[in-house]
């Protein structure tokens, strides 16, 4: 399981990762990813962005990744249900 571990995180450090917020009204993104509010907002069409297979939104789950099984490309669309307010895609 170690070397699984080492890894995955040595594909995190080989892959590039972008997200985004589907949800620009949030407050709470604003503050925590832009600066406090001094950020600006850039819109991309996500039907044309996803249907392409550029940006994918992320699957929200309490459900364990598990290493030896789960981890292929989906497991960077994945993150807990607790932070399905962000509304996140990702490109990856």
């Amino acid at each position: 399981m170690l070397n699984t571990a080492l890894a995955s995180r040595k594909a995190i450090y080989e892959f590039g990762m972008v997200s985004l917020c589907a949800n620009y009204h949030s407050e709470y993104m604003w503050k925590e990813y832009a600066r406090n509010g001094t950020g600006f907002v850039i819109e991309f069409d996500m039907t044309l962005l996803g249907n392409a297979g550029m940006v994918r939104p992320i699957q929200y789950t309490d459900d364990k990744v598990q290493y030896f099984t789960d981890l292929t490309a989906a497991a960077f669309y994945r993150k807990k249900t607790a932070w399905s307010f962000e509304v996140e895609w990702r490109l990856v």
